[in-house]
């Protein structure tokens, strides 16, 4: 279980990153008015929410890869890490996106629900973003269950072949070619002649 959330943590980090550069696009054409992580992380600072202040750049980003690792490692338990196919990755990063900005973001009064936000391309950048937070998300997964499954595999033939070298070495050592249990001597089986005629 460790090792697939570990899996799954480093999945989702690595997904965040490719979301982050679809976030990225997205403002640099205008899309977006700046980041939401940002806007997030600035309400969540001491003083004013919506004023800026030193540092939220910085935080916003280390926040959003923070909960990209966490929904990661959520994915690979859910999924047992075999990450379940693209679809299932995009359906679940596309709920995270409605949770978060058609739920609890603006029930903070952070930014606006996805329905009502006046920044018409924001709500279709994050989508977009998210889905592919999903797919890469689910690809990844699989990926590094693959690798475990090929790393245990070799391991569990390693075991075997020193199994049988181990026995046959045992078997070579025994008189007869018969393995005997380790501290145990083995016995030979002594035959009675008899003796010389005393008529």
């Amino acid at each position: 279980m460790i090792r697939r959330l570990v899996r799954g943590a480093a999945a989702g980090a690595l997904s965040t990153l490719t979301m982050s550069a679809v976030m990225l696009a997205g403002q640099k054409s205008g899309l977006m008015p700046g980041q939401p992580p940002k806007h997030i992380v600035r309400a969540a600072l001491p003083g004013r929410r919506h004023q800026p202040k030193p540092g939220e750049n910085v935080l916003g980003a280390a926040a959003h890869l923070g909960f990209g690792a966490g929904c990661g490692a959520a994915f690979a338990l859910l999924t047992r890490g075999r990450g379940s196919g693209v679809p299932l990755g995009v359906g679940y990063a596309l709920l995270i996106w409605l949770g978060a900005y058609q739920g609890w973001v603006p029930a903070l009064n952070i930014l606006p629900p996805v329905s009502r936000d006046p920044a018409r391309g924001r709500p279709v950048v994050m989508a977009a973003a998210h889905a592919v937070y999903g797919a890469t998300l689910a690809l990844a997964v699989r990926a590094m269950r693959g690798s475990d499954g090929r790393h245990d595999e070799k391991d569990a033939k390693m075991k075997v072949s020193r199994l049988v070298a181990t026995v046959r070495t045992r078997r070579n050592k025994c008189p007869g070619g018969a393995p005997t249990a380790p501290g145990r001597p083995r016995h030979r089986a002594t035959f009675l002649t008899p003796g010389p005629s005393l008529n």
